[in-house]
């Protein structure tokens, strides 16, 4: 698979995640706490993605000023949903890194060491028969 295609996918996911997340603050804190979390966190996007100096300090000033005027409980609202959402994205990111490409083992390539493909191969290598597997499975020693 390319970057391209990894990133685009991860992208997706990271967006899906934040998209619940914002579902859950929305139900857990209410429409107005959950607009303001969405204020700011558009605010700092663009003030990261901006090139012009005058829209920088513009959007740097904005963002400062919806900052300071958040009360303790507003203020703890939003560190936790900037918190959660960096965590899913984490997530997100180590569950990319560790499931392996879909054509892992096409063409010919042998199996990824600790995948469930290579244990049986290892068994198979050794004599040991799927009815013998079976059994241990089954708790028959």
């Amino acid at each position: 698979m390319a970057a391209d295609d990894k990133d685009a996918r991860l992208g997706q996911e990271i967006q899906y995640l934040g998209r619940l997340l914002g579902d859950v603050s929305r139900t857990a804190n209410g429409e107005p706490i959950f607009e303001k979390i969405e204020h700011i966190r558009k605010l700092a996007v663009a003030l990261r993605r901006d090139t012009s100096d005058t829209d920088i300090d513009s959007l740097q000033q904005q963002l400062e000023q919806e900052l300071a005027g958040l009360g303790i409980e507003q203020t703890l609202s939003v560190v936790r949903a900037f918190s959660h959402f960096s965590l899913l994205a984490n997530v997100a990111e180590d569950r990319q890194s560790k499931s392996p490409p879909p054509c892992a083992t096409a063409g010919g390539s042998a199996p990824q060491l600790g995948s469930l493909r290579h244990a049986l191969d290892a068994l198979a290598a050794r004599n040991i028969s799927v009815a013998e597997i079976r059994g241990w499975l089954q708790g028959g020693g």
